[in-house]
């Protein structure tokens, strides 16, 4: 095995960086699977760097989601995780809106696009439509509050 100590040599080609990412996720070795992802990106390969990284940040959602249990991903981790990401959520912003009761990425989405933030979404109120009291993000991921509402409940807080 080559000597991880310096990516830029010429040594390690762009296969064998790909490779090394690969070993890195399998050991879960993110840290490993990052620096792959700089060098190609000093190399000007950008689409292995963005897959690399869109990969990290997979699957460092995916844990967050685990860690929260099934009311977070609803027994799908993977397809979660992507949702997230797709909406644009870094894994440690996934983790504020889960913080926040906020289980889904749509809804995440939605109450940001609003400029709620999830401290602001945290606030607990009482969900007339569903007949509890829960977080603001619950209640607007579980279909029971539109995000505009959302925002009305938080300027009355």
């Amino acid at each position: 095995m080559k000597s991880t100590i310096s990516l830029s040599s010429p040594t390690w080609t762009v296969s064998d960086l790909r490779d090394l990412a690969s070993e890195a996720f399998q050991a879960g070795d993110d840290a490993q699977a990052a620096l792959v992802a700089a060098e190609l990106r000093q190399r000007g390969e950008e689409v292995e760097a963005e897959d690399i990284e869109r990969n990290l940040a997979l699957r460092k959602t995916a844990e967050a989601l685990r860690a929260e249990g099934e009311w977070a991903h609803g027994g799908n981790v993977a397809g979660t995780a992507r949702e997230w990401f797709e909406a644009g959520f870094a894994p440690e912003e996934v983790r504020e809106w889960l913080s926040a009761r906020t289980f889904r990425a749509d809804a995440a989405a939605d109450l940001r696009d609003l400029g709620i933030t999830p401290e602001q979404a945290s606030a607990e109120i009482e969900v007339e439509l569903g007949g509890y009291r829960d977080a603001v993000g619950y209640a607007v991921s579980n279909g029971d509050m539109l995000p505009a509402n959302a925002l009305r409940a938080i300027r009355g807080l």
